[in-house]
């Protein structure tokens, strides 16, 4: 199975004009924001996570380097989500801030929703029920309805946070 998304990747980044990437970059060539996205997305999946954040960084430079807010934003999502799952929550808060102010450049406000959804969790984690609460309400909109792919991820949240008003701390 690894072998066939493998080659999957090669065929992809062919199609897309670009070949295998280590070549293109052992050439002193850099690949795209969204090649290394993709790389980076097929790295998560095989658990690579080192690799995963290594090649999110370099879209995210990649992107930088273009003036691409798509590719920032979600590069910048997807580390966050990277660090959190390393229990680096500072680091992890700083990348969602930053995916919300890149991908509102971009008009991916779908995408900005759930990096302020993604914030609102690195809050909990860290301590600050305040700062939790005060995107909880705005987002309530965008992810209240059981349409929403991440319905169950808001009202997760929504229930930690009741819990925690009712016991009267915070955790």
């Amino acid at each position: 199975m690894r072998l066939l998304l493998y080659i999957c990747i090669g065929i992809g980044l062919v199609l897309c004009g670009g070949s295998c990437g280590s070549s293109r970059e052992g050439r002193g060539m850099s690949l795209s924001a969204g090649e290394y996205y993709d790389l980076g997305r097929y790295a998560r999946l095989d658990e690579d996570w080192e690799g995963a954040i290594g090649y999110f960084e370099k879209a995210l430079s990649a992107a930088e380097r273009a003036g691409n807010d798509y590719y920032r934003g979600y590069a910048c999502q997807q580390l966050s989500a990277l660090w959190a799952m390393a229990y680096e929550y500072p680091t992890a808060l700083d990348y969602a801030r930053s995916s919300v102010v890149a991908l509102e450049a971009c008009g991916e406000s779908a995408g900005a929703c759930l990096s302020r959804l993604e914030m609102a969790w690195h809050y909990v984690y860290l301590g600050d029920e305040a700062a939790a609460r005060a995107l909880l309400e705005p987002l309530r909109a965008a992810f209240s309805s059981p349409d929403s792919p991440v319905a169950a991820y808001f009202a997760q949240l929504e229930d930690v946070l009741t819990r925690s008003a009712e016991a009267g701390s915070f955790r």
